[in-house]
């Protein structure tokens, strides 16, 4: 499971998603200079949320479309 979050960075956490789960991207939010991982708004089971994109194998520009929850 990964945790999903209310906004982007370790926010208020909103539940955690299936790995292997195929989530609907939503929007991005890139990451502080310097930093490698930003951030996906996804949709999943009716639900917003932010993922790292650490855990979301699609490209990091992305910001619409369905990307698979990895580990």
């Amino acid at each position: 499971m990964v945790e999903l979050y209310e906004d982007p960075g370790f926010s208020k956490t909103l539940g955690a998603a299936p790995i292997g789960s195929d989530v609907e991207v939503i929007g991005r939010e890139d990451g502080e200079p310097g930093q490698e991982n930003g951030w996906k708004k996804i949709k999943i089971n009716y639900t917003e949320a932010w993922i790292n994109d650490q855990y979301v194998d699609c490209p990091k520009e992305l910001a619409s479309g369905t990307c698979k929850v990895i580990p």
